[in-house]
């Protein structure tokens, strides 16, 4: 699974996610606040327990703001404020801590409480991206459908789905065509949606620009990846390198055009591709595979390799 570029987008993850919570996290009122008109809202029992409440939202310290959430639960486990409020503050705080566990934990506990759809979208995000780096694939792909299900046009879940599925497909699967046929649909779907959607307004031109171009390569890479599974080598080729015209800074699939290329026994382009991907920091695979095709074009020497792979460097955007 493609950690790095979950670790990148990320930092977009965060920008939206703090304003998504600042909005869902405005002041909980007390007993007395809400005109008579109103919707019931959650509410602070005591003037302690708001008190409480407004110190785990505005501390300013991650670290130590998980343990004003974890210690508000404890001291108000009956609190209105825990399900809407609290614990959402909780998932975005140990996301950043990159302690995925208890995002899990505290993001299933927080949509039990029906919090607002903004809210919702958030910890969904956040359950996905836990589960992508606890390396656990069928709970990411089952919240990441669960994702798509509440927002149908969700780039992150379309990427995600589109990129984890061809990941763990293997030829002997009794499912194998469907999941294909599924990666296929979403990385198609994923390609229409960053083709039209505007740029949210949480972030800069520039992280858009970025953005949209890793979403887009993702899609093109998986369509590639699909194409390789089915051994279908000149359109695999063709994919990446779609991929990498729009995201050329991807050593995974550089690694994987590499692997086409060698499949369609074209080991000049094959030796560059993974040489590129070597460059890039690819898979630790791309090394060992450039230097098996290198050996048999010259004479089982490695003399030359590390200008190559120095040449392919400078070749990348």
């Amino acid at each position: 699974m493609k950690k790095q570029f979950v670790a990148v987008l990320g930092a977009t993850i965060f920008l939206m996610g703090a304003s998504i919570l600042m909005g869902a996290q405005s002041q909980p009122p007390t007993q007395t606040t809400p005109p008579k008109t109103a919707a019931k809202q959650p509410q602070a029992k005591t003037q302690q327990e708001y008190d409480a409440f407004k110190k785990l939202e505005g501390e300013p310290d991650i670290a130590k703001k998980a343990l004003a959430g974890e210690q508000f639960i404890k001291d108000y486990p009956n609190s209105e404020l825990i399900g809407p409020y609290a614990t959402p503050l909780l998932v975005d705080a140990y996301q950043r801590l990159n302690n995925f566990q208890k995002v899990v934990e505290y993001g299933e506990k927080a949509l039990l409480a029906n919090p607002p759809q903004q809210t919702v979208l958030f910890i969904y995000q956040a359950i996905v991206v836990a589960y992508q780096q606890l390396n656990n694939y069928e709970k990411t792909v089952e919240w990441a459908e669960k994702f798509l299900t509440a927002d149908h046009n969700n780039t992150f879940a379309l990427y995600m789905l589109a990129t984890v599925i061809p990941e763990r497909i293997k030829d002997d699967d009794l499912d194998r065509q469907q999941k294909l046929d599924h990666t296929t649909d979403y990385a198609k779907k994923l390609l229409e949606v960053t083709n039209t959607m505007q740029k949210p307004a949480t972030i800069t031109e520039d992280q858009w620009k970025m953005q949209r171009a890793q979403l887009q390569g993702g899609a093109y890479s998986a369509l590639g990846f699909v194409a390789l599974h089915k051994k279908n080598y000149d359109e695999a080729i063709s994919e990446y390198k779609k991929s990498l015209e729009v995201y050329p800074k991807d050593g995974i699939a550089y690694y994987r055009l590499g692997l086409a290329y060698s499949f369609a026994k074209k080991n000049d382009e094959a030796l560059k591709a993974l040489a590129t991907s070597v460059a890039l920091n690819g898979p630790a695979q791309a090394r060992s595979y450039l230097e098996q095709l290198y050996k048999a074009k010259n004479n089982g020497s490695l003399d030359g390799l590390d200008k190559v792979i120095s040449e392919a460097a400078s070749g990348v955007k």
